[in-house]
């Protein structure tokens, strides 16, 4: 309605105006009315909907193409009101897969991402820190069985051991002692 050349556009209020001729040839009623969310719907589709015979209708599916003859076919055929004759079989509309392919092809790719961060996480815990069993054969005042039972906890506990060997000297002294002391 805003094309017709008859009619007024107010761009602070957003409301159409016609004569009252022009009413009875159009729906009035949007005329004389304010569209309250006119301004926020420009700014989103601007002037990149399709109309005319280009755009979609509402029982159509998306994803979907027309022919260029299907357009065509449908204009003339509103134009005349008679439905077209021939021996062709009507064409149907091709389906753009390229879509769906797109997100099985997104799916794929997180799921393989997260088997990888889920390889790579169950990896890094169990991997023992080098120089585990020099910390602990190195510890004083323990014999060879203490220093090799502890250093067999420490292998089944990989947590325990990536932090045992970041502890200072006397800390792991503490820890060694505290172990056998639960343990006995």
């Amino acid at each position: 309605l805003r094309s017709l050349s008859a009619s007024h556009w107010d761009e602070e209020q957003f409301i159409i105006s016609l004569d009252h001729e022009h009413y009875t040839n159009h729906d009035d009623e949007y005329l004389n009315k304010p569209l309250p969310y006119f301004g926020l719907l420009a700014t989103i589709f601007g002037n990149i909907v399709a109309t005319g015979p280009y755009a979609k209708r509402s029982n159509e599916p998306l994803g979907t193409e027309r022919d260029d003859n299907t357009v065509n076919n449908e204009a003339a055929n509103e134009d005349t009101g008679t439905i077209g004759s021939g021996n062709r079989p009507v064409k149907r509309a091709k389906v753009v897969e390229d879509g769906v392919d797109c997100l099985v092809g997104a799916f794929e790719r997180g799921t393989q991402t997260l088997a990888t961060a889920i390889k790579e996480a169950t990896m890094a815990s169990n991997v023992l820190p080098d120089g585990l069993f020099e910390s602990v054969d190195n510890l004083p005042g323990f014999e060879l069985e203490h220093k090799s039972m502890y250093y067999a906890h420490l292998v089944a506990n990989p947590d325990i051991a990536r932090a045992f060997i970041n502890l200072p000297f006397n800390y792991k002294l503490l820890w060694i002692s505290n172990f056998f002391s639960e343990k006995c």
